[in-house]
């Protein structure tokens, strides 16, 4: 949904599909939608056809991102508390277990049938929190400080408030009968390592 910069400021809506794909965007918490929005709509809410609010719309020429509204409240809840926006720097790059390639679930699944709903490890940085913890890729995390990890968006909720504290992952590697356990802190995100998207020039 937007609304019309001139007057009299009418209210717009563009229908469309929410989309689990990211495309070319290097910020990981992005996600898109088939809505064709304009200028009008850039940061405008995001509705599901319950009349919930699922996210805010980012207007693009190409494609519209938008940020799931978890992320975009945890954000905000902790700039009221904290007076500034802090983002942990994960160290890796990973995704849901479910959309990882199928020879890979069934190793896992094999030894561990309920490490279906993990994260899996696709990449990790060198010299980051996440690689001097010793995660390799292919690992799949499935619990963090002792709550089932489910999606990343839900893993990234998770660290948010836990910057330069001490988390504990279980986590399976795969051939491996016996899961792991790692304590891992977190670093606070550098200016350099936040997450960017193309923004158009208007």
């Amino acid at each position: 949904m937007g609304r019309y910069f001139s007057k009299p400021f009418e209210v717009i809506a563009a229908p469309g599909e929410y989309c689990l794909t990211r495309k070319t965007f290097d910020c990981k918490e992005l996600f898109t939608t088939s809505c064709k929005i304009t200028r009008c709509g850039d940061g405008g809410p995001l509705i599901n056809s319950h009349g919930e609010l699922i996210g805010v719309a980012f207007y693009n020429p190409h494609v519209i991102p938008c940020l799931p509204i978890n992320i975009a409240y945890k954000w905000w809840e902790h700039y009221k508390e904290h007076g500034k926006c802090c983002r942990p720097f994960l160290g890796l790059e990973a995704k849901n277990l479910i959309a990882a390639d199928l020879g890979l679930i069934a190793r896992v699944i094999h030894n561990f049938p309920d490490a279906y709903k993990g994260l899996v490890v696709k990449k990790i940085k060198p010299d980051s929190s996440a690689d001097l913890a010793g995660l390799l890729v292919n690992d799949v995390i499935i619990k963090c400080d002792e709550k089932p990890v489910e999606s990343f968006l839900e893993f990234f909720e998770m660290i948010w408030e836990k910057v330069g504290v001490p988390v504990e992952l279980i986590f399976v590697r795969v051939d491996e009968v016996t899961p792991r356990q790692v304590t891992i802190v977190f670093n606070e995100a550098t200016s350099d390592q936040l997450y960017r998207w193309p923004v158009p020039n208007f």
